[in-house]
């Protein structure tokens, strides 16, 4: 019994150890693009992609139905707040980010502002073949 408790324990720290480097990462992909770390939407987004990447099986096309309830519960805020606050940080990071950096990051032919979707998918592809390397 004392072994399986201890084993349990050293689980539970390896997925703790695992969770902060997954953020860690993703914190560091967000600031790269220019995101304001001291907005509410980032830290929402942080968590939006952390999520997503913690269970690759939600439909990315579904935030609104899936994802976005659970980080507003977490909160204690609104899917409503959610999405407009994420929302709010993608339009500021278009703005102050430098347009070389956009279309290289995202792999664009042309100055366009990326979608919230496509900012998760991209740092996700992002953040999984870096753990592959």
């Amino acid at each position: 019994m004392i072994v399986n408790r201890v084993n349990e324990l050293i689980e539970y720290k390896e997925k703790i150890k695992n969770d902060n480097n997954l953020e860690e990462k993703i914190r560091n992909e967000v600031m790269y693009l220019g995101y304001n770390i001291s907005y509410l939407g980032t830290k929402y987004l942080i968590q939006t992609i952390k999520f997503i990447a913690s269970h690759p099986n939600e439909n990315l096309q579904k935030l609104e139905k899936n994802v976005y309830p659970v980080i507003a519960n977490k909160y204690k805020d609104s899917v409503y707040n959610v999405k407009a606050n994420i929302n709010r940080a993608n339009n500021a990071m278009y703005y102050e980010c430098e347009i070389k950096k956009l279309i290289k990051y995202f792999c664009l032919e042309t100055d366009k502002k990326p979608t919230v979707k496509m900012v998760i998918n991209t740092i996700l592809n992002k953040i999984s073949n870096d753990t592959y390397k």
